[in-house]
């Protein structure tokens, strides 16, 4: 009896600092009850990956301008949003020390945005790569780009933004490890602040 070689396929490891599909629906569900300001604007979370996020603005009424198409205000808070879903993709297990405070943020409008529009946000860098920048110096800056599409798929507006990460010094160890990625058991809201860094 002959036997045939048997050919395995190489088991592919997750990408680092990948979460499971469970903990990115339970991110993504506190995280869109987290901010006041996006629930008036019934701005959806949906998805929130290590250091991707999307975030949707739907067509209804209140979120118009004077011409019947999306308020440039809401376009800036759906990309707001999706950055924010980014952020804690990416440092879920170290919220406890990081400071972020918003330093910078540029929207170009491309085109008239109608209907529902989705907000992409990417980090310009690794989530380990920014980790160990921020062991070795304490502090750095974190930049993100989004993108904006309607439902045709049409680039209505693109924004970058420019964050400063601080780390904050605790009496205990500090989880601030690039190669960790456990997720808290409770998700927390991100502690975004607006202003000059500390």
């Amino acid at each position: 009896m002959s036997t045939q070689p048997q050919h395995h396929r190489p088991t592919q490891d997750p990408p680092r600092g990948a979460l499971s599909p469970d903990i990115r629906e339970v991110l993504r569900a506190a995280l869109e009850q987290a901010v006041p300001f996006n629930l008036h604007n019934a701005v959806r979370i949906r998805e929130v990956a290590a250091g991707s996020g999307v975030a949707e603005l739907p067509d209804a009424e209140h979120l118009k301008n004077h011409l019947g198409t999306q308020h440039g205000g809401a376009l800036f808070a759906v990309a707001e949003a999706a950055a924010g879903a980014a952020y804690i993709g990416a440092f879920v297990e170290h919220l406890a020390d990081i400071r972020m405070n918003a330093q910078e943020a540029h929207i170009t409008y491309m085109r008239w945005a109608k209907g529902p529009i989705t907000a992409r946000s990417s980090l310009k860098r690794q989530p380990h790569e920014i980790l160990q920048a921020l062991q070795r110096r304490g502090r750095v800056e974190l930049h993100m780009s989004c993108i904006l599409y309607d439902r045709s798929g049409s680039v209505v507006a693109e924004m970058t933004f420019r964050f400063h990460l601080k780390q904050i010094k605790h009496t205990t160890n500090s989880t601030l490890q690039p190669d960790t990625v456990a997720p808290p058991s409770t998700p927390r809201p991100y502690p975004l602040h607006h202003g000059p860094a500390a």
